[in-house]
């Protein structure tokens, strides 16, 4: 472990960077390559064509614009719903993401 100064402004030496010295990385030429591929290899699933794709989209987009539109014009018990629907996937969402986090296990430093 080494201190490394940091800044050239007054009062820097009051300030120091610690570096801790890392063992190297394998290169990516040590990795193992993946085995060739045979030309009898299944081939890929088709992928779906690029206006079908922005179909999609731009319907889903005008659903969801249409839909934020009919919560406001329908009023505030409507609207009040929608936030507290949206807010308890939310808070589902987070509390199954921070679930997953806790029960992977840590990644040690070795």
């Amino acid at each position: 472990m080494r201190c490394v100064r940091v800044g050239g402004f007054p009062f820097a030496h009051l300030f120091f960077r610690v570096d801790i010295a890392r063992r190297p990385s394998p290169s990516p030429r040590d990795a193992p390559h993946p085995p060739p591929t045979s030309p009898t290899a299944a081939p890929l699933p088709p992928q779906p064509s690029k206006w079908r794709s922005f179909r999609t989209r731009f319907l889903s987009a005008v659903v969801m614009i249409g839909g934020f539109c009919l919560f406001l014009y329908l009023g505030h018990v409507p609207m009040v719903c929608l936030i507290f629907v949206v807010q308890g996937l939310m808070v589902r969402e987070l509390f199954a993401l921070a679930a997953g986090a806790y029960t992977r296990p840590l990644l040690s430093s070795t």
